[in-house]
């Protein structure tokens, strides 16, 4: 809240503060008319509390200056028609009332304080000493006047809680420096992978199954956070739903050859661990007690886990609203000039006065008019993320639709997903690979048609990219872009593959994969 707003709220409750208390005041003044001195009291609380709004309205006069004038005024008026009336003396509690709105509770004791002041010196100069129903009336309205002005020092601490801007911005400063302290102390670290990965294999000890997968949550539907090798090679048509019944229920379950059980910690269901578990030793081994075992064993980790993922999502929020903001900033700002440049070619080129001018002009636009497509490109990359548009499938598609409307080269895609999704950084970063290689094809390969072929069948996967442009020219030493996709598929355990196709162009070819293990492996796996 700007400080002419504050100024303002404060003006009109205290100005209607003064109203209602006035009235309140020369109503009882005025049907009583025998009672002249206390129409002139009331008179001068009228002056005081006119003069004393005016004063803070017009003047740069500080506020606590006014307020501690007007507490000795109304309490100089009070105190000299106290001899001969008590109906004045309510006028004492309005005062402590407008302190705690401006000063809070130092405001209240210095009114209060000048008020008992004013009140005493006014009396002494008077040459009266007040009987027990005067003393009463200025102990019970002094008192009020506290109660009233404690009330609205309250209510002006809830009001700059509330309303300061900068208080979001100081409890995240606060949250993330505690973060960051506490970051160092964390013996496990905030890698939920790794987190998963010692879950799945503390949990082999107690129980050998195979094809471990830990789902978590992520937009409403379960994902695969970790996925072991060997979850290739087996039948998991029904462990969707036995996921989601252990995940809503909090109990571990057995159906058939599945296992699963949850890991909870005081907040609720943080993640599943799903596997395959021969019906030989279902029969044999105290599954069912077991795996409620490891649930309660596993609460620490849980919690670990929980917290790794909240940091992901911080982290992937941060990242996704930086990506955000630059895509703003390039729109807003070198996007809108470089189109205006194009601008004043065009009126250029209507003004040459020769052929070579006319073609150098027409040059000049369309170099223009590629930057601006560029541009135009880089902002649908920066904004176009994986995490929200939907599967990898559905945010290749995206693209590739931006690809054809502002480039004008069809793309032909293909796609062929399963059931089950990726991790979601497994996702965003073959997405960006899949964009960096049409992009080569657009800016570099001068191709006329891209295909693009993904695969998906969690956890492998699998995206070919191929055009029929010019193909593989020399790598040049500033260019960056085949050594990102080549750290990007790192990152996600993937290997990338550019080639000259065998019908011209490129072809470019990332997969993530995990070799399934044979039958016979997979049945003596199972046995102990």
């Amino acid at each position: 809240m700007t400080l002419l707003r504050k100024q303002t709220r404060y003006i009109g409750v205290s100005g209607l503060a003064r109203v209602f208390a006035l009235l309140s005041i020369a109503v009882p003044v005025l049907w009583n008319s025998l009672e002249p001195d206390a129409l002139v009291g009331v008179l001068g609380l009228a002056l005081v509390w006119m003069g004393s709004l005016t004063v803070a309205g017009l003047f740069k006069i500080p506020r606590w200056v006014v307020l501690m004038v007007e507490a000795g005024l109304i309490a100089c008026v009070v105190g000299a028609s106290l001899p001969r009336t008590l109906l004045l003396a309510p006028a004492l509690a309005v005062t402590p009332f407008v302190g705690g709105l401006s000063r809070g509770v130092r405001g209240v004791i210095e009114t209060l304080t000048v008020q008992l002041g004013a009140v005493s010196l006014t009396a002494a100069l008077m040459g009266w000493r007040p009987d027990p129903s005067q003393g009463s009336a200025i102990f019970t309205w002094l008192l009020a006047g506290l109660g009233f002005g404690l009330l609205a020092s309250f209510a002006r601490s809830l009001q700059e809680t509330d309303k300061d801007e900068l208080t979001p911005y100081r409890d995240a400063r606060s949250l993330i420096t505690k973060l960051l302290d506490l970051t160092g102390e964390l013996s496990e670290g905030l890698d939920a992978v790794t987190i998963s990965q010692n879950v799945i294999a503390e949990a082999r000890e107690e129980l050998p199954f195979v094809g471990a997968v830990v789902y978590v949550r992520r937009h409403d539907e379960l994902t695969p956070l970790l996925q072991s090798a060997e979850h290739a090679g087996l039948d998991t048509g029904s462990r969707e739903l036995l996921v989601e019944r252990v995940w809503s229920t909090a109990a571990p379950a057995v159906q058939g050859g599945e296992i699963a059980f949850p890991l909870r910690n005081d907040s609720g269901v943080v993640a599943v661990v799903a596997a395959g578990l021969s019906s030989e030793l279902v029969s044999r081994l105290p599954v069912q007690a077991t795996l409620e075992a490891l649930s309660v064993r596993f609460r620490p980790e849980a919690l670990q886990l929980d917290t790794a993922l909240l940091f992901d999502a911080v982290r992937a929020e941060a990242t996704a609203e930086e990506r955000r903001r630059l895509a703003r900033e390039v729109h807003d700002g070198v996007a809108q000039d470089i189109a205006s440049l194009g601008y004043m070619v065009d009126d250029l080129e209507e003004s040459a006065t020769s052929p070579t001018q006319v073609e150098l002009f027409g040059i000049l636009r369309r170099e223009i008019t590629g930057v601006v497509a560029e541009l135009r490109r880089s902002v649908f990359s920066l904004r176009n993320d994986a995490s929200t548009v939907g599967s990898l499938g559905e945010s290749i598609g995206a693209l590739a639709r931006h690809v054809t409307t502002v480039a004008g080269i069809p793309v032909h895609l293909t796609l062929d997903e399963g059931s089950s999704r990726l991790r979601w950084e497994v996702e965003a970063e073959l997405l960006r690979i899949t964009q960096e290689a049409m992009n080569n094809a657009v800016k570099h390969a001068r191709a006329d048609n891209i295909w693009v072929h993904c695969t998906v069948n969690a956890p492998s996967a699998e995206v070919v990219v191929r055009d029929d442009g010019r193909g593989l020219g020399d790598l040049r030493h500033d260019s960056h872009g085949v050594r990102i996709m080549h750290e990007r598929a790192s990152l996600i355990g993937a290997t990338v593959t550019l080639e000259n196709g065998s019908q011209g162009g490129v072809v470019m070819r990332v997969v993530v994969s995990f070799a399934p293990i044979s039958t016979g492996e997979l049945q003596q796996s199972l046995l102990p």
